[in-house]
């Protein structure tokens, strides 16, 4: 697959900090990148924009074929074996299950589907990222607590002990399964 776009822009990570981190920093983009990418492996698949694409995948040896996707709109072509397979013998679903009456090859990278999936947009991804991409950029060195005097600041926490870092916390975890855009 091509190389996708963030999840969300600079300029929506500066809207986000409300300008503590600017959409000039020079930091900004990779990090919006290696989060939507760490986003899209937790996920098991790139969740969004829908795009057409050609998978190869190893045959499961039943009647059904599970796809790396959570959101398929449409199916345009499957071979296996190289033999084009007649789409009145399939039927598939959103969730990126195909049901055939005949068994699938037990052959590895024997099935190729064109397919189009993935969602035009996800907020919660979108959210997630935003909210991983400022923990990491507002305590670059990893800093869990400054103090000058008096005035002191503990900074958000990613594990015990660890400040900053681009991750998925637990709970944006789970965000992410129950909006349904993890395969499981």
């Amino acid at each position: 697959m091509a190389d996708l776009d963030p999840f969300a822009s600079v300029e929506e990570l500066s809207a986000h900090t409300l300008g503590a981190i600017s959409a000039d920093d020079p930091r900004a983009a990779d990090a919006l990148a290696r989060g939507s990418a760490i986003i899209r492996n937790f996920c098991g698949w790139h969740v969004a924009p829908s795009v057409e694409e050609t998978l190869t995948l190893d045959g499961p040896g039943g009647r059904l074929l599970t796809l790396p996707s959570m959101f398929v709109t449409d199916i345009s072509s499957i071979t296996q074996c190289d033999d084009l397979v007649d789409p009145a013998s399939y039927t598939w679903s959103a969730l990126g299950l195909v049901t055939r009456m005949a068994r699938w090859t037990t052959e590895d990278r024997g099935i190729t589907v064109t397919l189009t999936h993935g969602h035009a947009t996800s907020a919660a991804a979108k959210s997630i990222l935003l909210s991983m991409v400022a923990r990491d950029l507002m305590s670059p060195l990893g800093v869990v607590r400054e103090q000058a005097g008096a005035l002191s600041v503990t900074w958000s926490q990613t594990a015990p002990g660890v400040a900053g870092g681009i991750t998925l916390l637990e709970f944006e975890k789970e965000l992410l399964a129950g909006d349904q855009v993890v395969t499981v």
